[in-house]
């Protein structure tokens, strides 16, 4: 059954229908705020006198004042081919009517989804050891300046703003598939003689879980399907798997071995949607990302979701890859040593190539927290870090998004460095449904 497309419920008059302009209004009004925006040139009169004539609330986005019409402000950023200079001071006031606020602030949203401050021309970028950008400003400053830019307009609409539903996601990435089994033989037989010989560094219960484990008489405890499968909702939960790599940072574990494949089986069998997980070195060579996915489908058929191992990318060179090789979705923006979205808001939002001023049909997916920032990087403990998790999600719940964390099946062990996570999972959830 065909749906009747929404009714237009505000034009905006512009100078042009530049790629940026016709992005920024499509995601901050449409995706955004839940507007049907139409843009109309502005020597277009026919078409401005017939959304007038049919009362339509009519605003101009342009470069100089319009008399008798409101103005949305337009410091003429978006108008722009270029990507300004570092040195370059950019200047957010425009040109307004007197209703309105004089800061564009729908400029601004753009400037901090498509990360133009990475960009920009001299700017000198602080990577740290991982070759990952600097995790930026604290806070969901997109959010603050979305209600900015609802105050301005909706007071002169016909339509109410309606309140977004808050929304989740758990996304669980698969590294290491196996704390002991299906090793190398020599990697495993080194490991047994350092539990015969008494590894200062070997814990008492870890040599008898080893042993246990290798000798078939418990699972192996990164094996932890089961129990993802108990608490973990499969519509709501995406997995991804690390399987090839040529890094000491990636995995032991191939996909080509068949225990692996009929790991990744077992889990899209449970309902779970398969992702892949590019190498810790694929940001940089196309081919080895298109390789890894192949092996993937190879097993489980067309894979449309990504994140880099190690959050490791580069803007725009990962994103335009992981497009040539058919990704729809990709959740690899999260912030490595600090909770919260590196680009400050917590909605979905299709990739923007700024260098190409080309909208895409990538959609990018913050995460607002992952498991190792608050284990390794913070230092918290398990209940310290159901804190941090419990203020992430109702922070997140307080703007209307979707509260994304990364966490891996390790996560789910509650051995060694995870004692205690099993619970931080299961009380996550329950706040998340409640």
């Amino acid at each position: 059954m065909d749906i009747a497309p929404k009714a237009t419920n505000i034009a905006i008059v512009v100078d042009q229908l530049h790629p940026r302009v016709c992005y920024a209004m499509d995601t901050v009004l449409g995706d955004f705020l839940g507007l049907v925006p139409r843009l109309i040139v502005s020597n277009d009169d026919v078409a401005i006198q017939e959304a007038q004539a049919s009362g339509i609330p009519t605003f101009s986005y342009r470069r100089s004042f319009v008399e008798g019409m409101l103005a949305l402000p337009c410091n003429g950023l978006l108008y722009e081919d270029i990507i300004r200079q570092a040195n370059e001071e950019i200047e957010w006031f425009g040109a307004v009517s007197a209703q309105l606020r004089t800061v564009d602030y729908i400029a601004q949203i753009f400037y901090h989804l498509t990360q133009y401050e990475l960009l920009r021309p001299l700017k000198q970028l602080e990577l740290d050891r991982h070759d990952r950008y600097p995790d930026g400003p604290d806070g969901l400053y997109v959010h603050d300046l979305l209600d900015k830019v609802q105050e301005s307009i909706f007071p002169h609409l016909a339509v109410r703003p309606q309140p977004r539903a808050f929304d989740f996601e758990i996304t669980i990435d698969v590294d290491q598939p196996w704390k002991y089994l299906h090793k190398p033989w020599i990697v495993r037989w080194g490991g047994m003689l350092k539990a015969l010989l008494g590894s200062p560094y070997m814990r008492p219960a870890e040599k008898q879980q080893r042993w246990q484990v290798l000798l078939g008489k418990q699972p192996d405890p990164y094996e932890v399907l089961d129990l993802v499968k108990e608490i973990c909702p499969a519509d709501k939960t995406k997995v991804f798997f690390l399987v090839d790599g040529d890094h000491p940072n990636d995995s032991r574990y191939n996909l080509r071995m068949p225990p692996y494949q009929q790991l990744v089986l077992d889990w899209q069998a449970a309902g779970f949607e398969i992702g892949i997980h590019p190498s810790y070195n694929t940001r940089h060579n196309p081919s080895m990302m298109q390789a890894q996915k192949a092996l993937l489908e190879n097993v489980v058929g067309e894979v449309r979701i990504s994140r880099q191992h190690f959050l490791r990318y580069e803007t725009p060179e990962t994103f335009r890859q992981l497009i040539a090789m058919g990704i729809e979705r990709d959740y690899t923006l999260c912030r490595a040593t600090k909770p919260g979205p590196p680009t400050g808001v917590t909605l979905p939002y299709r990739w923007f190539d700024l260098q190409r001023n080309e909208a895409t049909g990538l959609t990018l997916v913050p995460a607002m927290v992952m498991d190792r920032t608050l284990q390794m990087y913070q230092a918290l403990s398990a209940q310290e870090a159901l804190g941090s998790i419990k203020k992430a999600i109702a922070q997140t719940r307080a703007v209307g998004g979707k509260f994304v964390i990364i966490l891996h099946n390790e996560t789910f062990s509650d051995v060694g460095e995870w004692w205690g996570w099993q619970d931080v999972i299961r009380q996550m959830l329950k706040q998340l449904g409640s």
